[in-house]
């Protein structure tokens, strides 16, 4: 982890390797004011967290190469390694389990948005994710619980 200076909270790492989705949540950023910037694989997401500063990374759970739960933990631990600040994680992913959900809340992400999400609940996850109400809040993103962990 590199870098001195805070990250700008409109600064998304957006970690997704299917073009379609990436542009999909490329367009929404760009339209509700964030700086997005894409990650094509979990290894190239470590690369990027480790080189920039984000206020904030959307991560999908399954990609190639490593995928989002691997990143997220490699990112925890290079984080605390360098003594910085956790940048908030929120999983992405068609998964609507809780089990799913646990996963991810294990491996360090602070959030959860289960696709496809609508434009306000990824601003919902985002501003949940920023202002740290975590797994309390934005972990419910995207899915009614109750019916989908059934």
């Amino acid at each position: 982890m590199t870098g001195t200076s805070p990250a700008s909270p409109k600064r998304v790492l957006v970690v997704e390797d299917d073009d379609v989705n990436a542009f999909v949540v490329e367009e929404m950023l760009l339209a509700l004011g964030y700086d997005p910037e894409v990650a094509r694989d979990g290894r190239q997401a470590v690369d990027k967290a480790c080189a920039e500063q984000f206020g904030i990374i959307l991560m999908d759970i399954e990609m190639p190469r490593m995928d989002g739960l691997a990143a997220t933990e490699a990112i925890r631990k290079a984080e605390g390694d360098a003594g910085h600040a956790a940048c908030p994680v929120v999983g992405m992913s068609g998964h609507k389990t809780a089990g799913v959900r646990r996963l991810c809340e294990l491996a360090g992400m602070t959030g959860y948005l289960t696709k496809p999400f609508t434009l306000d609940m990824l601003l919902q996850a985002l501003e949940d994710a920023g202002n740290g109400t975590g797994a309390g809040g934005n972990y419910r993103a995207g899915a009614d619980t109750a019916a989908d962990d059934r």
